[in-house]
């Protein structure tokens, strides 16, 4: 509890953090997220601050911080870019238009098809990866 106390970390977190399951070393010395976000790159600037340079809003960073990423990673790592249809319609909203699930429509993209096979045919069957 005194290293805890050392870094900051009141009594409160530290318990609530051991009956959440970390071990009481992690619960002692890992800092609470609001005094993360004052982190900074080798370069002196702020992780959040090279995130919003890179088209990577401060919203997603943290997500992405939150999910297990480092923080040079989530703020250089490119937000997947939505593909358009010839029309010039989102792929996506092509797909909800035939009645494919956004959900469905990035799990068949994901899993190799063409945007075009997963945002037009509503059953799974015949695709071919691209």
């Amino acid at each position: 509890m005194s290293i805890a106390r050392d870094k900051g970390i009141d009594q409160w977190a530290f318990y609530s953090r051991v009956r959440r399951g970390w071990d009481p070393e992690r619960a002692a010395t890992e800092l609470a997220r609001s005094h993360r976000r004052s982190g900074r790159a080798p370069s002196g600037e702020t992780w959040v601050s090279i995130a919003v340079r890179n088209g990577i809003g401060p919203q997603t960073f943290w997500e992405r911080v939150d999910a297990g990423f480092g923080p040079a990673t989530a703020a250089t790592r490119p937000s997947i870019r939505l593909k358009r249809a010839p029309s010039g319609e989102l792929w996506r909203d092509v797909a909800r238009r035939h009645g494919i699930k956004p959900a469905t429509f990035y799990a068949r993209v994901a899993s190799g098809v063409d945007p075009e096979l997963a945002a037009t045919r509503p059953g799974w069957g015949g695709f071919r990866r691209h």
